[in-house]
């Protein structure tokens, strides 16, 4: 049976024969691995660049309390970005990906499906294929239109499988369509512990703590304080603390509406006020405004020798 720890393995090692860089998972709870500031302005820039990286993802309004087979409110996303990609490759590539997970097309019904996607908290549009392989989705290509606002000529490649998804699939009859079946270790006879024991407990308080615990009013004073912070930055001409600042108001939405405070038309005004957010983080970086300044001789703190080394934590 496939682990999770293999398809990992295989897809970080298929990328990087294709020259992506690994990129370290970010720590921000992010609801897509898109909104990874190394993706985002990343993709924003100039000149080829491409990347892959293992990123878990935060979805409070998928909660399940560990009930449900397959929806769950924190899962894991591999994500890949291709900025200038090459011409005609990019497709042959990603189904290519999946036969090095071991997933033969000549006998599972592959299925590429049209996709126009879009993410209104990123200011982010494209259009390109979702893929299900008998029936379970288990990922997208999209080229990117536009991001933050911005348009992008040519558009790039944002790839997204989901890890778990993509484990059920590889071996559908083991894991008999339940996700907590699935093992993180599998050295030949050798299986360790599995999703159940590791993270069933977790989906269960997570659950507990969107739909019954989430204090109202600190998610909304959360929410405003990360807003205001951020136009703060922006403010100042900082765009990559901006930006992450008003990537983390996304769960305050989110959980704000599992505990039942926050109608549509309240969802959709905040999201449009982080993306007004976003969109000026993008412009800054785009138009060379957002550059620091450089600090002043006098403002520079000289270490106190007495304190020791931090050993970086």
């Amino acid at each position: 049976m496939a682990s999770l720890e293999q398809v990992i393995g295989r897809l970080s090692e298929f990328w990087r024969e294709r020259g992506c860089v690994p990129v370290a998972s970010s720590g921000l709870p992010l609801p897509v691995g898109l909104m990874h500031p190394r993706a985002f302005f990343g993709l924003l820039g100039t000149g080829p660049w491409r990347a892959a990286w293992l990123q878990p993802v935060h979805r409070p309004m998928d909660v399940r309390h560990g009930r449900h087979p397959f929806r769950t409110g924190r899962h894991l996303q591999f994500q890949v970005v291709l900025r200038e990609p090459p011409a005609g490759e990019v497709r042959g590539w990603y189904l290519d990906s999946f036969a090095h997970l071991g997933l033969d097309r000549s006998v599972r019904d592959f299925r590429l499906l049209d996709l126009k996607w879009g993410l209104a908290s990123l200011g982010a549009s494209g259009r390109g294929w979702r893929l299900k392989v008998d029936g379970l989705g288990v990922g997208r290509l999209i080229f990117l239109e536009t991001l933050g606002g911005q348009t992008l000529d040519p558009p790039p490649v944002e790839i997204s499988y989901g890890v778990e998804y993509v484990a059920m699939a590889r071996d559908a009859a083991a894991s008999d369509g339940d996700v907590f079946t699935l093992p993180w270790r599998n050295d030949g006879e050798v299986v360790g512990p599995g999703y159940d024991p590791l993270r069933r407990l977790e989906e269960e308080e997570l659950s507990r703590y969107a739909a019954e615990v989430a204090g109202v009013d600190h998610l909304r004073r959360t929410f405003e304080g990360l807003v205001a912070e951020a136009r703060r930055c922006l403010d100042a001409g900082l765009a990559g603390p901006a930006y992450e600042l008003a990537v983390q108001a996304v769960p305050m939405l989110d959980l704000l509406s599992v505990r039942g405070e926050l109608q549509a038309q309240g969802r959709a005004a905040g999201l449009a006020e982080v993306r007004g957010l976003v969109g000026g983080a993008a412009s800054l970086f785009r138009t060379g405004q957002g550059s620091p300044p450089k600090p002043k001789p006098e403002t520079r703190v000289t270490p106190d020798p007495g304190t020791g080394d931090s050993d970086g934590e």
